[in-house]
């Protein structure tokens, strides 16, 4: 009996969902449950065929135990050795090189120095930053925002100088992108799941969290229908993230690419809506449950720390 474990935090009916339906899916052959870790020993193996990785991103200590699983053949969505993708500039640069349109994009330093670091750390960073470098080329209004993250709540956009280096004051020792702002006319949040399943929603980033997302599927030409799923799948399979989010602008029918990753995108249903909310689950039950039955060998054995 294949096993599939899910990992999750403050979520309340997405990871249930999921672990029922795969319960469903293949009866006979794959079993999955939510997973307790206790205290791991490197000599452990996991329970696990496959996990799905809801919190690591929050608790640094599941992140390590899932390397551990990794390691011994448990198949993990998202891969937890690659956290340094977690770079919205980086992000932004490798969508470019594939051809995928992204707004004008820079980063520049913290406004405060690293913690333990001082002026001798410092001394290959160019004072004073020429400014009118960036703001040329990003031009007002742009969008100052995280770099790591997905920074929906600490992200600004600001219209002239003054209010830039009004609003970098506030940002203190957090690494900032500073982009162009883009003025759309259509703007979708798409998930993507296994590198080719992708469901595109209409989401609104202004409003608040339980607004965001539409009840209704969004009317979209066809043509630019296609285009945004092979643009997220291509992306995804790029960055290695077989369970991710993609924020899509269009502009003038020109796809704009807003943000590359967000592998824990929030699922529950009271956001998602109950269309969204069916079809993530029903594709994620049956991609994890495909993935289990592709491992080769026997379940791994179970071991004290990662009791069910």
């Amino acid at each position: 009996m294949k096993k599939i474990g899910v990992l999750f935090g403050n979520e309340k009916s997405f990871p249930q969902a999921v672990i029922d339906k795969i319960n469903q899916i293949y009866p006979d052959k794959v079993v999955a449950e939510s997973i307790i870790v206790g205290a791991v020993r490197m000599d452990q193996l996991p329970r696990y065929n496959v996990i799905l990785d809801r919190v690591s991103n929050a608790v640094p200590y599941y992140r390590s135990v899932l390397k551990l699983a990794a390691v011994n053949g448990s198949h993990i969505v998202n891969n937890p050795f690659w956290k340094c993708a977690d770079d919205n500039f980086f992000n932004a640069v490798l969508a470019q090189r594939l051809g995928i349109k992204v707004p004008k994009t820079a980063i520049i330093p913290s406004k405060e120095m690293p913690e333990g670091t001082g002026p001798v750390t410092m001394r290959n960073l160019q004072y004073p930053l020429d400014w009118d470098y960036v703001f040329e080329y990003v031009g007002f209004p742009c969008i100052l925002k995280p770099n790591l993250g997905t920074g929906a709540y600490t992200s600004f956009k600001v219209y002239n100088r003054n209010e830039f280096f009004s609003t970098y004051d506030l940002t203190a020792q957090k690494l900032m992108i500073v982009q162009e702002a883009i003025d759309y006319q259509e703007y979708y949040r798409v998930y993507t799941v296994g590198y080719k399943h992708a469901k595109i929603m209409a989401y609104n980033p202004e409003q608040p969290m339980h607004l965001r997302y539409s009840p209704e599927d969004p009317v979209i030409e066809p043509k630019l229908q296609s285009d945004i799923e092979k643009i997220c799948t291509k992306l995804c399979k790029s960055l290695g993230f077989d369970f991710n989010a993609v924020e899509i602008a269009v502009k003038d029918g020109e796809i704009y690419v807003m943000d590359c990753l967000n592998p824990t995108p929030n699922a529950d249903r009271e956001f998602l809506k109950d269309n969204n909310f069916e079809w993530l689950t029903d594709i994620t039950a049956t991609y994890l449950s495909e993935k289990a039955l592709a491992k080769p060998g026997k379940s791994p054995e179970c071991m004290p720390g990662f009791l069910a």
